[in-house]
């Protein structure tokens, strides 16, 4: 464990966080939901801003925009043949769209076809590969090749 955390007597720490995340995530689901008024979400802003229906609401999710953008532009330099990126396409989109029509029950005011949600879910998605990708590179990338092939 010296090899893969950099130092020893790490190894009990890491998975302890990770049973913990995951016993917060177990409690998380475990919790009932939260009954709503009707009039919740009267809150929301009903003016329409050039034609998009809530679009002061829809405008304060710039941010999130752009760093689905930023992992996108990312990920789309990165070294995949191209058969990699069609394929993709290919069984995402439709897998997506599937899959749309099946969380629909579960959304409000969304279409399941709607192309900025599946949008932003594929920049959800691209955020986390870059995120689940970068972490491990950068912790390897700190460990002497010699010693980890040592430890082998």
């Amino acid at each position: 464990m010296t090899a893969i955390t950099g130092a020893p007597g790490r190894g009990w720490r890491v998975a302890l966080l990770v049973a913990m995340t995951l016993a917060a995530i177990v409690a998380a689901m475990l919790v009932p939901p939260i009954r709503q008024d009707l009039a919740y979400h009267a809150f929301a802003d009903q003016r329409a801003l050039l034609g998009v229906p809530h679009g002061l609401n829809v405008l304060s999710n710039i941010g999130f925009l752009l760093v689905g953008g930023w992992a996108l532009a990312r990920v789309s330099r990165a070294a995949l043949p191209g058969w990699e990126r069609a394929a993709g396409l290919v069984f995402g989109v439709p897998a997506a769209l599937a899959g749309s029509r099946f969380v629909e029950s579960f959304l409000w005011g969304v279409e399941p076809g709607d192309p900025a949600t599946i949008a932003a879910a594929a920049a959800t998605s691209l955020l986390a590969l870059c995120l689940a990708g970068y972490i491990p590179a950068s912790r390897a990338s700190r460990i002497d090749p010699l010693v980890a092939l040592r430890a082998e």
